[in-house]
Parts: C-alpha cells; sequence; structure tokens
C-alpha cells in the first residue's frame, strides 16, 4: 500500500486503497445506501476539499456519481459507484495524456489596468 497522504494520490491509487481495504472488511452493507459528502470524503479516504475540487473539475458528475437537489448533494453508495468512478478514471487519464502530447500553449498577455496606463509622478 502507498504510504502517500491521500490528498497526493491520484483517483485511481484512492480507489484501489478503497477496494482492497472494502474486500478485506466483512462487514455486510446493504445493497445501496444515500449518503452525505462528508460520509463520501470519509469512506473514499480523501478531505471534503478533495471532493468539492472533483465536483468542480468535472470528475464527478452530477446524475452519474452524485444527485444534488439547490445545496444538498447526496451520494449513491454502492459496489456500481465504485466502479463507475474507476471507469471515469481511466478515461480521464488517457484524455490527459492526449492533451500533454499536444504543442505548449502560448501565455495570455497580460491585462492592462482597468484606468489605462499608470503614470508614476515621482519623477
Amino acid at each position: 500500500m502507498d504510504s502517500l497522504p491521500p490528498e497526493h494520490m491520484s483517483v485511481e491509487q484512492l480507489l484501489e486503497r478503497l477496494v482492497v481495504s472494502l474486500s478485506g472488511s466483512r462487514i455486510e452493507q446493504p445493497a445501496l445506501e444515500i449518503i452525505t459528502l462528508e460520509q463520501f470524503a470519509t469512506r473514499m479516504q480523501v478531505g471534503e476539499t478533495t471532493v468539492w475540487k472533483w465536483i468542480r473539475s468535472g470528475r464527478l458528475r452530477p446524475g452519474r456519481h452524485y444527485i444534488q437537489i439547490e445545496r444538498v448533494i447526496r451520494f449513491h453508495w454502492c459496489r456500481d459507484l465504485v466502479e463507475r468512478l474507476h471507469e471515469d478514471c481511466q478515461e480521464t487519464d488517457s484524455e490527459e495524456m492526449a492533451v500533454v502530447s499536444e504543442e505548449p500553449v502560448a501565455p495570455e498577455p497580460r491585462k492592462r489596468h482597468r484606468y489605462g496606463s499608470r503614470i508614476n509622478f515621482d519623477v
């Protein structure tokens, strides 16, 4: 098992850690369970901030990984969720590799001050 903290691990490594930890336990869990974002973060062994980053970046998608009604986010915790996360993680890793192989993009020019050029009256 990796000795890295969860913040420095990829989603795939986290899922592997989760599957290993779940396969070693003999606790019977219901087939489908609705859990909060905090519970999801605990079960994935990451912080809540990491889960929010995954949501903002698009790794976790509404309807596929979680449901959101206004400000309330709930996850369908079941084996299918872990399998979907694993599949999507493999897809995003291959897309990231494709992006890395493209030519580098030139940086955007700096934006000017909203009032125009600054004037130095001390000269």
